[in-house]
C-alpha cells in the first residue's frame, strides 16, 4: 500500500471525529463519501494520533482550527462550524461571453438565465469588439448585468484589435482572474449551459471525479479547468480546438 502524491491526511482537521486518539469517522461523512466512490481510505498512525488518509484525492472538507480563528469562529460549534464551510462547496468559475453575435433580445434572455442558475458565477466578464462600443454602449450593459441578479463581479473587456485571437482573449482574461478556478466560455448559442454548470458541479463535489471540457450541445458553452487552457496556451495548444473531447451535456 503507497501513499499517492495527491492525498489528504485527516490528522488535524475539525472535521474528523476521534475517541481518544483514534479517528472513528467525519463530521462532514466525507471519508464514507469517497470511500462510497471507490477511493482509497487508508488507516495511518503517528506518535500522536490514529487517522484516516484519502488516497489520491484532496478533500474539500478539510479544514484545520487556524482557517476558524483567522474568522473569528474559533468559539463556534462544531455545526455552526459545518453550516460556515458547506456554503463553500460550490464550483468557483469565471463567466466569459463574447456578445459578438448576440442581439439585444438574446442578451436579456441571458440575463434571465443567468440570474435563475443555482450556482452563479464569481465574476462574470463581458468580451466587447471595440467597433461594437455604440451598439452596446455602458447604459445597456449595465442594464444587462442588473438583470442578471446578484452578482459578486462583473466586467466589460473591450477589445481593441478585432483581428485578435478568441485563445489569446480569453487567456488574459483568465490571467488577470486567476482566482476562479474554472471558466464558463459562452460564445453564441447558450442552450443548457445551466446544465453544463449542474453537472461540473456534480462531477467535482458528488462523483469527487474530473473532466477535460464539458459542452452543451452545440459546443458554444464550454466549462473548463482555467489553469490547464493557461497551461496549455502558454505551450502554443488550444484544448478548446480538441472537440472530439468535449463532453455533451444534454
Amino acid at each position: 500500500m503507497s501513499i499517492k502524491a495527491i492525498h489528504t491526511p485527516c490528522k488535524n482537521c475539525v472535521f474528523a471525529k476521534y475517541d481518544g486518539k483514534t479517528q472513528t469517522d467525519c463530521h462532514l461523512d466525507m471519508t464514507t463519501k469517497f470511500s462510497s466512490k471507490g477511493i482509497e481510505i487508508i488507516k495511518a498512525y503517528d506518535e500522536e494520533k490514529e487517522f484516516d488518509i484519502i488516497n489520491g484525492k484532496k478533500c474539500y472538507g478539510y479544514r484545520e482550527n487556524k482557517y476558524f480563528v483567522s474568522r473569528g469562529l474559533e468559539e463556534a460549534d462544531i455545526e455552526e462550524k459545518i453550516n460556515y464551510v458547506k456554503q463553500f462547496f460550490k464550483i468557483n468559475y469565471l463567466m466569459i461571453i463574447n456578445i459578438k453575435n448576440f442581439d439585444y433580445d438574446t442578451m436579456y434572455s441571458l440575463a434571465q438565465e443567468i440570474k435563475s442558475l443555482a450556482i452563479k458565477p464569481q465574476n462574470v466578464v463581458l468580451i466587447r469588439y471595440q467597433e461594437d462600443k455604440n451598439k452596446y454602449g455602458y447604459s445597456f450593459l449595465h442594464n444587462f448585468f442588473d438583470r442578471c441578479g446578484n452578482l459578486d463581479k462583473w466586467k466589460i473587456q473591450t477589445v481593441i484589435d478585432s483581428n485578435e485571437s478568441q485563445e489569446s482573449i480569453i487567456y488574459k482574461i483568465i490571467n488577470t482572474n486567476k482566482s476562479n478556478r474554472f471558466v464558463m466560455y459562452i460564445n453564441e448559442d447558450f442552450s443548457g449551459f445551466d446544465k453544463v454548470i449542474k453537472r461540473a458541479q456534480e462531477t467535482i463535489y458528488q462523483d469527487f471525479s474530473t473532466f477535460e471540457i464539458l459542452s452543451n450541445k452545440n459546443k458554444d458553452s464550454l466549462f473548463f479547468n482555467s489553469s490547464v487552457y493557461s497551461y496549455a496556451i502558454y505551450y502554443g495548444y488550444n484544448i478548446l480546438q480538441s472537440k472530439d473531447k468535449y463532453e455533451i451535456v444534454q
